[in-house]
């Protein structure tokens, strides 16, 4: 019975030894591995948040010339209604006389 458990005892530590050495190499490999694969989406994510902030700035730049498109167009109607508003005003001008 005593050797029985010394035999069961010897296995045991054995197997622990086994387990972890096991996991030892596991953590050898898996460590660069996991780091590589951290640092690899950490640059993806730069990537992407680059992206979308060159995305964002063109966004606003064509808002901003729609902006200015609009204000040039204001700006000519007005400058139209203004001259023929000037033109009128002459014309009522020499005919007063």
């Amino acid at each position: 019975m005593a050797k029985i458990r010394l035999v069961e005892v010897v296995d045991a530590v054995e197997l622990e030894v086994n387990m972890t050495e096991a996991i030892l190499t596991v953590g050898i490999f898996a460590v660069p591995i996991l780091a590589v694969a951290v640092i690899e989406q950490r640059k993806r994510e730069l990537k992407r948040r680059k992206r979308e902030l060159a995305l964002m700035r063109e966004m606003e730049q064509i808002i901003q010339f729609k902006h200015g498109m609009a204000y040039r167009d204001e700006c000519l109607k007005q400058r139209v209604f203004n001259t023929e508003r000037q033109q009128v005003d002459k014309e009522e001008k020499r005919y007063e006389n």
